[in-house]
């Protein structure tokens, strides 16, 4: 069984088949034969403990068993190999990490594997000890690749195929990629498993026809990226779906582990997203340091700093004495804790204005205090939630301070110094309800993307679906209704967008009625109705579908244009139409208080804080003069090669 740490653990089924190849390959490689000792580290419900198994006895040599109080990593690890004569030992890097490499006294071979090796552990271990490094899926039998013996201090490969095993590195289209570019690792051979036990469409997903092999042969899809070296050597990348995007950015936490193991004071490093807070994802980083050392998170965040992007730059690092572990010697991710802030505030504020950003920040955060020099970054601010920080502050005290001010000032000190400076304080407006004009200006997001639907005609270009799952008993009638409510309460939802005397204008329909369309139809026809264009300038920029597939499965596709909607707004978005959907399923109307302010008013203010454009005191003169200035010398077109000459139009 898999070691379960994405899930359910999967029943894989694996033959005999391969043992005769691993076998041989153990006997090549590690030199195993009637004189070997091998220890016997891993839990008899692991698949190591079948490779110590084949690499002691069907090898000819002998199988060492040891109680678990000698087997834990340390000191009584490092006593068990050298009382009980072990040349041979299958060890886990988090083992290797957590054991002092003095000279072991009978020269023992290590081979390590379950989880990435480190530079820093090749550096500790290979000066005195033959050291190899192991690749392989639960999904074969044990291992399908070895390392030479490893000598240098740096990332080390994982090696060659297993006799009788062949590895592939493949795009997207299986298609192999050339030396040095990351690809998919594919595997083949005689070791392979049949599959999933009683998973039959997972067995399916995961193993495929060999392309490249003979008929009937197959592929394991192993979920690792991988490159090979123009020397034939194989580096493994990570996981595919260890690329995670947090705020518009792809990042790599195995890139994070290894800069973070690059610190002399490091052994081991795991990087995780957690969201701790809804709607605000961190990188959180949990570092074992090497026995004796004692660094600190500002110390490894500066490290990190050095090497990496900002947004790579781990929000919250927690250093632990040992990592904790499964009971298949790989990192337990679930058992990781929750990060403390534990810092006592030693600088407290002074003046009104500091205790002022000092609450907003720690509100922000979800902290409990912070110093009045501790940098908002550090903290785990980052770009969206540093324009929270920004647009709170100027609110709540008047100013006009940008998020450049933020990051030239990051600290609640530096910050009040600048709102205490008279001249960062503005006569600016606030956003209250106000007078509606004949014909309401456009916000300058909506100026743009009605200007694209003028230029281009509608399109499904800005269409935003949101595909909803329905089960149970569903009451379409008290579900019209919440859709109307949801309507009436979001004037953006039933706003058209009219042209007077070539100016744009919002023209805001009374509340009304909402007809939600029933389908009978099957599901592969959301796309249809999803990329089904708007009229900007005579239809709502929302449209409802229900989609039926049995009596008790539905699926809501609600349809909205970019112009009255963004990622931001689908949540309320939801919970406005699950309350107004539970109070009409009980025959009652939403009693909701009125909100505060309309997206209109909005423009209006928006409006009268830019100010106009031909005003040389206004912000927006500013500000496009800034990027008049700043864009005047681009040129009118790209210099890139193509394929075709562009049209004129």
């Amino acid at each position: 069984y898999t070691s379960g740490s994405t899930g359910r653990p999967k029943g894989v089924t694996v033959t005999h088949t391969g043992v005769l190849s691993l076998t041989t390959t153990h006997q090549e490689r590690f030199g195993l034969g009637p004189s070997s000792r091998v220890l016997q580290f891993a839990s008899p419900s692991f698949d190591a403990a079948f490779w110590e198994l084949t690499m002691g006895l069907l090898s000819g040599g002998t199988l060492v068993i040891a109680d678990r109080d000698h087997l834990m990593p340390g000191e009584p690890l490092a006593t068990t190999l050298n009382k009980l004569a072990i040349t041979h030992a299958m060890l886990p890097p988090v083992a290797l990490a957590a054991t002092e490499p003095s000279p072991l006294t009978h020269g023992t071979t290590l081979i390590s594997g379950g989880e990435a090796l480190t530079a820093t552990q090749v550096e500790r271990w290979s000066p005195n000890h033959q050291l190899f490094n192991a690749y392989g899926p639960t999904e074969s039998t044990v291992a399908v690749t070895f390392s030479n013996s490893l000598t240098e201090p740096i990332t080390p490969p994982i090696g060659t195929p297993n006799i009788n095993t062949r590895i592939y590195v493949l795009d997207e289209h299986l298609n192999p990629v050339p030396p040095n570019t990351p690809g998919e690792l594919y595997t083949t051979g005689p070791g392979l498993a049949r599959g999933y036990l009683g998973r039959p469409a997972l067995t399916a997903e995961r193993f495929t026809a060999n392309p490249y092999g003979q008929p009937g042969t197959r592929l394991y899809r192993t979920g690792d990226l991988a490159r090979w070296t123009t020397n034939g050597q194989l580096h493994h990348l990570g996981r595919a779906d260890d690329q995670i995007k947090i705020r518009g950015f792809r990042i790599e936490l195995g890139e994070i582990e290894t800069t973070l193991t690059r610190h002399p004071h490091i052994t081991q490093a795991t990087v995780i997203v957690r969201e701790d807070q809804p709607g605000n994802p961190q990188l959180t980083a949990y570092i074992q340091p090497h026995p004796g050392t004692n660094p600190t998170p500002t110390e490894l965040r500066h490290h990190t700093q050095q090497a990496l992007p900002h947004y790579m730059v781990p929000a919250h690092i927690v250093i632990l004495d040992e990592l904790p572990l499964t009971p298949n010697g790989k990192i337990n991710r679930k058992a990781l804790p929750a990060p403390v802030h534990t810092t006592q505030a030693t600088t407290l504020p002074r003046t009104p204005h500091e205790e002022i950003i000092a609450g907003i920040i720690t509100d922000l955060l979800q902290l409990p205090t912070i110093n009045t020099t501790d940098n908002f970054f550090d903290l785990g601010g980052h770009s969206l939630l540093a324009t929270r920080l920004i647009t709170r502050i100027n609110t709540t005290l008047t100013t006009n301070l940008t998020i450049r001010d933020l990051f030239d000032n990051p600290t609640t000190t530096q910050l009040a110094h600048l709102v205490e400076n008279s001249e960062s304080h503005v006569n600016r407006p606030q956003l209250t309800t106000r007078a509606r004009p004949e014909h309401l200006p456009l916000s300058h997001a909506q100026q743009r993307l009605w200007l694209l639907d003028q230029i281009e005609g509608p399109t499904p270009t800005y269409n935003i679906p949101l595909a909803i799952r329905l089960t149970g008993e569903l009451d379409t009638h008290a579900l019209t209704q919440a859709i109307n409510d949801l309507i009436n309460r979001h004037e953006p939802l039933r706003t058209t967008y009219r042209d007077h005397q070539g100016t744009p204008y919002q023209h805001i329909h009374p509340t009304q009625p909402h007809h939600l369309t029933l389908t009978q139809s099957a599901e592969q026809d959301l796309t249809t109705h999803a990329a089904q264009p708007f009229d900007l300038s005579a239809e709502l920029p929302i449209r409802a579908a229900l989609f039926s597939t049995c009596g008790t499965s539905h699926t809501l596709l609600l349809t909205l244009h970019h112009i009255a909607a963004d990622g931001w707004s689908l949540a309320p978005m939801v919970r406005d139409l699950s309350t107004a959907y539970a109070v009409r399923v009980a025959g009652e109307e939403p009693s909701w208080e009125p909100l505060p302010v309309q997206y209109a008013d909005h423009t209006l203010w928006q409006r009268e804080l830019l100010g106009d454009e031909d005003d040389p005191g206004s912000e927006h003169y500013r500000q496009l003069a800034h990027w008049t200035k700043t864009l005047d010398a681009l040129p009118d077109q790209l210099a890139l090669p193509y394929d075709h000459p562009r049209p004129a139009t």
